[in-house]
């Protein structure tokens, strides 16, 4: 039986991560970033949705973060045909968004593993508090 999500394929379409000069190691950071997403359903034939994430650390002058870091990942899931708009949003809003965020946490983590101040592990998210009330999913055309 075929899960009602499942991953297809993703890819890392940018990634900037520059070291901050004024980063004091001596004092303990807390990651503070910035998600945002936007979904596309297939209007074609085929049941496949495309989910982007943007990950971007605060801008805040008081923050003792390591990098100034900007990812954009996108992934591209396959649904069951016969799925319910509704279920299909939730699922993309909780399921899909874990998946794609889970990657980037470890494209993140390999970029700054070489790099001078030191490996940066995202902190987990929970996204189903952190979802939107109210959701909507754009159409594309696969090519």
């Amino acid at each position: 039986m075929n899960p009602p999500l499942d991953i297809i394929d993703y890819r890392v379409v940018e990634i900037s991560v520059k070291p901050n000069p004024d980063f004091d190691r001596n004092t303990k950071f807390k990651p503070e970033f910035n998600i945002s997403t936007d979904t596309y359903i297939n209007t074609g034939d085929e049941p496949v949705a495309r989910l982007v994430m943007t990950i971007k650390y605060k801008k805040k002058p008081s923050c003792n973060q390591p990098y100034k870091m900007a990812l954009l990942v996108e992934g591209l899931f396959n649904y069951q045909p016969d799925m319910e708009q509704e279920n299909l949003q939730q699922l993309l809003q909780l399921n899909a968004t874990s998946i794609l965020y889970g990657l980037a946490r470890g494209t993140v983590s390999q970029a700054t593993a070489i790099m001078s101040n030191g490996k940066v592990l995202l902190p987990t998210v929970n996204f189903y508090s952190a979802r939107p009330k109210k959701a909507s999913l754009k159409k594309y055309k696969k090519n």
